[in-house]
């Protein structure tokens, strides 16, 4: 019989809240803002006065319990799921305050009518109704008992003829909150990351999925004893002004994390400008550990982080302190500003000059993390870049960290920690990219109706690299229409294909998208190729056709050449449009065979 992985059990809210206070069972410090509505908090404190369930609280036990009497145990059990209710609760009975969408800290009071049995977001109208109890944490931060509190309300209300049995009854059986249950589930402190995401969705009453991301955020900030609350702040403030840099003012006023050197390692974002690489918390995480533990399985992180001895399967306090420190290392690596904005440069350097041109994050944060390696192990700069730029367009091509990422990544550091970058990247190459991966699989991959993925992306970067010239523009290029987000338009009209009984993944498909101005767009309308091409032929360097700017036949087949389309193109009909498709796309891997070939 499998051993038992987890405890059930039932709390008091009193005793929950207590043991956060003490820090035994953490509640890691949310930076990112609290996501519950008020309404929220409302409902939970009225279904605890009702007796209603509230779900389950998610408890990781701490490892160091193996090491330590509870006494000694500098850190706390992990709450996993749950932290928004015992927040709210932390928020409405004792009065602490959250932090909003603006990051400011402020207080969620919420008010009860002992009259009617009902509970409301406190508001200024419900402060001056004297039927309204404004704020129930007076009851349960020490501020006033319940006798006091029914006192104070019955001479407020003094005229108004209520029975002071029941308004005496009810005013108790807020009090009586503090003792309600909720229920908590304990898990084994062995337990490997994966056990804990499957528990977690199978007792889950939604079949929510637990991300593994947030668990790691929730066991770094536990640990106090090792900075890990300004690792967590270093890592949410840092992905927050990526995309809000004007809340740099607002961050400052967390006093306590503004004097510490890793808030003025951070604060150059406030005035960077970054448009192509916007890194998430997961992505901080998965660079960071990548290239200062050599790994990439999560599960490991969270074991070393725990003090876990893979060797000896024991639990060891120094491993824990020491992976803490590395983990600091690596965070503080990621957002330092020159290795940050060297490595936008290779993005850019690449075509990748916006953010919706990136492949997979998983690729990028793997070349982030070997470029950090690289840099490391004392590489040159040209040395790390050219090698960073040919792993992540290699890793586009080939999909690679598409399917069980962890482990790839896992198995491509170790590789490259052994080998050397030069051995693996020429070992993937010869392995991958054969000639029949150019002639044959790469054409077939990009038969696809998904401009969003990585191949579409890619090949856009190629054409930004190459400043390439937008279909039927003179000086216009794919790199100037990007930079003004938008303008893609259907070479094969998609009206005139739906005419044809075409169906939107047949006209979606890729090879059929090019960069073209919106006002030609509009006089190409819904007509054939076969028709707007000899309009556009017939009106060649006239003033008619000034939208184009293209004067002769000449440079209009060039501009066809250089957006890799066929010059089929010019009789194009339905007749021949799967035939046109093939062949562009043969042109368009053709193209990006070059781009690899430059590098």
């Amino acid at each position: 019989m499998p051993k038992k992985q987890y405890i059930v059990s039932k709390e008091q809210v009193s005793t929950l809240l207590e043991l956060i206070r003490t820090k035994r069972v953490a509640i890691p410090e949310i930076q990112r803002p609290f996501v519950w509505q008020t309404t929220q908090v409302r409902d939970l404190i009225d279904s605890l006065y009702r007796s209603y369930p509230v779900g389950y609280i998610i408890i990781w036990k701490n490892s160091e319990a193996r090491l330590k009497s509870a006494a000694e145990t500098s850190t706390p059990d992990v709450i996993i799921d749950g932290q928004q209710r015992i927040t709210s609760l932390q928020a409405a009975l004792l009065g602490e305050l959250v932090l909003n969408s603006n990051y400011k800290k402020v207080p969620i009071k919420i008010a009860f009518n002992p009259v009617e049995e009902k509970f409301e977001t406190c508001t200024p109208a419900i402060e001056k109704n004297t039927l309204w109890i404004p704020d129930i944490s007076v009851l349960f931060n020490g501020t006033k008992n319940a006798l006091v509190l029914f006192r104070e309300y019955m001479k407020n209300n003094a005229d108004k003829g209520l029975d002071e049995d029941v308004i005496f009854d009810n005013i108790n059986s807020l009090a009586s909150i503090s003792s309600s249950e909720i229920g908590t589930i304990t898990l084994d402190e062995g337990l490997d990351i994966e056990i804990v995401a499957e528990i977690f969705k199978r007792i889950n009453s939604k079949g929510t999925a637990l991300d593994q991301y947030d668990f790691v955020m929730s066991k770094i900030a536990s640990k106090e004893a090792y900075d890990g609350v300004n690792i967590r702040k270093t890592i949410d403030y840092f992905c927050h002004l990526v995309k809000n840099r004007d809340d740099f003012n607002i961050l400052k006023q967390d006093t306590d994390f503004s004097e510490t050197n890793a808030f003025k390692a951070l604060s150059w974002v406030a005035k960077a400008s970054i448009d192509v690489y916007s890194p998430s918390y997961k992505d901080i995480i998965r660079v960071a550990f990548t290239h200062k533990f050599g790994r990439g399985k999560l599960n490991d992180l969270v074991m070393l982080l725990s003090g876990r001895n893979f060797e000896k399967k024991t639990w060891d306090e120094e491993i824990s302190q020491s992976s803490f420190k590395l983990f600091q290392d690596g965070v503080n690596n990621v957002i330092n500003q020159t290795n940050f904005e060297r490595f936008t440069m290779i993005l850019q350097s690449l075509g990748f000059i916006d953010s919706t041109l990136l492949p997979a994050n998983t690729a990028v944060d793997f070349a982030y993390g070997l470029y950090l390696y690289l840099k490391a192990i004392g590489k040159e700069e040209v040395f790390a870049e050219k090698y960073v730029q040919k792993w992540l367009i290699m890793s586009v091509l080939t999909e690679r960290y598409s399917s069980s990422p962890e482990t790839k990544i896992d198995e491509d550091i170790r590789k490259i920690r052994e080998k050397g970058i030069e051995t693996c990247l020429q070992e993937a190459e010869q392995s991958y990219l054969s000639t029949n991966y150019w002639d044959f699989a790469l054409p077939g991959n990009l038969d696809t109706a998904r401009a969003s993925s990585s191949l579409p992306k890619l090949y856009w970067a190629v054409l930004c690299k190459d400043k390439t010239r937008g279909f039927l523009s003179k000086d216009r290029t794919v790199y100037d229409m990007i930079r003004r987000r938008g303008d893609i338009h259907h070479l094969y009209p998609r009206a005139y294909l739906k005419r044809n009984n075409y169906k939107q993944v047949a006209y979606n498909q890729f090879a059929n998208f090019v960069y073209l101005e919106t006002p030609l767009n509009i006089k190409i309308g819904d007509r054939e190729p076969i028709v707007y091409l000899k309009e556009i032929i017939d009106h060649l360097g006239t003033e008619e056709m000034r939208l184009s700017g293209i004067k002769t036949l000449e440079d209009l087949k060039s501009n066809l050449r250089e957006c890799d389309i066929p010059e089929m193109i010019l009789e194009g009909t339905v007749d021949n449009y799967d035939e046109f498709l093939k062949e562009r796309r043969k042109l368009m891997a053709a193209h990006i065979k070059r781009y690899w070939e430059s590098l």
